[in-house]
């Protein structure tokens, strides 16, 4: 496997991620920057526990930005922009969206359960 893409770099790609986040907490268009950074950290042919560590901070992004963006159009944008080009029948779609239905948020969590449903016709 290609030295850029593996697990550990895809590890030390989130490392920076978070690093970059805490020195720009306050500017408004960051989340949206950090939406594109997942969005091809997933294109990266990386599989197994990283690619679910990533997802797994995507979802906690998704998670905090709901209670800070005052928009939920821009959250809804910012979910689609993250998992809208995942297959629907893509194992980590349907990982992503097992994980959202137990969303302590009452909002997130019917959401992803019209995800299955919608999945499941």
């Amino acid at each position: 496997m290609n030295e850029r893409y593996s697990p550990d770099r895809m590890l030390e790609y989130l490392g920076a991620l978070e690093q970059m986040e805490a020195e720009r907490s306050g500017d408004e268009m960051f989340p949206f920057l950090k939406a594109f950074f997942y969005v091809r950290l997933f294109q990266l042919p990386v599989a197994g526990p990283a690619q679910r560590m990533a997802l797994g901070s995507a979802l906690h992004f998704l998670e905090r930005q709901y209670n800070t963006l005052q928009s939920r159009d821009l959250w809804f944008q910012l979910y689609l922009q993250v998992f809208g080009t995942r297959r629907t029948d893509d194992a980590d779609y349907v990982w992503v969206t097992d994980q959202l239905v137990h969303s302590p948020n009452p909002i997130i969590s019917v959401y992803a359960q019209l995800e299955q449903l919608l999945r499941a016709s």
